[in-house]
């Protein structure tokens, strides 16, 4: 059975702001609130199996917030076809959307800061991540879930200002030594000992830090860890909480946990996000390359 939910129009001047990270309890009570949108980004089979009443599926594995390029490569939506698709989900500019992982493993969340990254963009501004995803959620005394499938109806989503500091994608070319490289990626992948299939050669970008997408959350699974223990986990990895950054991973999503956990956990206002992966740095010939292995450090062009 699916359920169509109106959209009732609204100021909403005396409705709470969201914050970027929210737990189950804040969810919970924000539920009356007519322009609270929920997107379970779980795929559709475990929606469909139980859910938060009024939540809707944004299956990641079947719902496109990118295009791909002749030669399969992902690329940014333009802001109007973003826009349309935020519309066909019965979005408006002022809703607050609350974006819910599956929160079993850091890959899930990292799909959810990629799409903030995305919402981000095109200026929506208020925009969460439940932090545990369905997962804390379902392990929370009270709640109750929902087999019946949720359709908002259909609205014309208008863009807001784009929020261009922080938010744009970065380039690695030609970044000045006094930017941070920062690698999102696996530690082995960074050392140059593995690599993941289509990324056509080992190591990383000269100059660059490791900061493992799966170190930013608790047991790399889908809980986001706290400030206090961030900072702890980038002493261990050798990297300044302030200053200007850019985060890269294998895929825009990897990137964007970790550009999330310095910018919006730890408030670093200068790090921004190359959303095309190592695999375009590899793929030109021309650009350098770094193994770290063992105590020596190899630079292969």
């Amino acid at each position: 059975m699916v359920v169509f939910i109106a959209v009732i129009s609204g100021s909403g001047a005396h409705a709470q702001s969201a914050p970027p990270l929210v737990d189950p309890a804040w969810l919970i009570g924000q539920l009356q609130d007519p322009q609270l949108v929920v997107f379970d980004l779980r795929r559709k089979a475990a929606y469909d199996s139980g859910h938060l009443i009024g939540a809707i599926n944004v299956d990641l594995t079947k719902v496109a917030f990118r295009q791909r390029t002749s030669d399969g490569e992902p690329q940014l939506l333009d802001t109007e076809e973003f826009a349309a698709r935020l519309g066909a989900f019965g979005v408006r500019a002022q809703d607050k959307i609350v974006l819910m992982s599956a929160g079993e493993s850091w890959l899930d969340v990292a799909g959810a800061t990629e799409l903030f990254w995305l919402l981000k963009r095109v200026g929506h501004t208020q925009v969460a991540i439940l932090n545990g995803g369905f997962r804390r959620l379902a392990e929370t005394a009270g709640v109750r879930l929902d087999s019946q499938s949720n359709v908002r109806l259909k609205t014309v989503y208008t863009p807001g200002t784009p929020l261009v500091r922080g938010y744009q994608s970065a380039d690695l070319i030609d970044l000045p030594p006094s930017v941070l490289r920062v690698d999102a990626r696996l530690r082995a992948q960074f050392l140059g000992i593995n690599k993941v299939a289509g990324v056509a050669r080992y190591g990383t970008i000269p100059g660059a830090k490791n900061l493992p997408g799966n170190w930013v959350t608790y047991d790399a699974a889908g809980q986001l860890r706290t400030a206090d223990d961030l900072r702890r986990v980038l002493d261990l990895a050798g990297i300044p909480q302030h200053g200007q950054m850019v985060v890269f991973g294998n895929t825009a999503a990897a990137g964007s946990l970790v550009w999330f956990a310095l910018r919006v956990i730890l408030g670093n206002r200068e790090v921004r996000l190359f959303d095309r992966g190592f695999g375009e740095w590899a793929a030109d010939p021309a650009r350098p390359v770094v193994l770290h292995l063992g105590s020596t450090e190899t630079q292969r062009p």
